[in-house]
């Protein structure tokens, strides 16, 4: 045979393996359902347990914390040295626009203001909160923060429900 035909030979082949590759997928390799059951199933390999990631505290968080419980002490203490005052005054006020009732007026916003460390102790604990819920956090750092949070919460629903007292108590038109 001439190199011609064997190479017209050769290129006549590999169009036509060609032309059966190009007319369907191949098959999967995968077991089909009847390979899963039966006396001859087939295992499939169990995916590896995945590997705890371990983080540790984070002592930055832990000063953070402590010097927000101290800010929420101190509106707490600033707070309650405010109240027995607002208190009083509150129960003298005369009717509204009376300089007594505008006296109770002015004790409540001491009160109020007195309360300002609290409440952005807490404003500052909910974005710690947040923001460290999108990062890798130590458990123990978690619940930290949690606890000073709940914490705080309370402190400022509580000074929150005795503002609303001394509101409700004063005199109205």
């Amino acid at each position: 045979m001439s190199s011609r035909a064997s190479l017209s030979l050769l290129t006549a082949a590999c169009a036509a393996l060609g032309a059966c590759a190009q007319g369907g997928g191949y098959p999967s390799l995968a077991a089909r359902p009847d390979e899963l059951s039966g006396p001859c199933a087939v295992e499939q390999p169990e995916a590896p347990a995945p590997i705890p990631v371990v983080t540790p505290d984070d002592p930055a968080l832990a000063a953070e914390l402590d010097r927000l419980r101290q800010q929420v002490r101190q509106g707490h203490d600033a707070f309650e040295s405010q109240l027995e005052q607002a208190r009083a005054a509150v129960q003298r006020a005369g009717p509204p626009g009376s300089e007594s009732w505008i006296d109770a007026q002015v004790a409540v916003s001491a009160v109020e203001a007195a309360r300002a460390p609290t409440v952005s102790a807490v404003a500052d604990l909910d974005s710690l909160a947040k923001a460290r819920s999108a990062v890798p956090t130590s458990e123990a750092d978690s619940a930290a923060i949690a606890a000073a949070l709940a914490g705080a919460s309370q402190i400022a629903d509580r000074q929150t429900a005795e503002i609303n007292r001394l509101t409700s108590a004063l005199p109205s038109g």
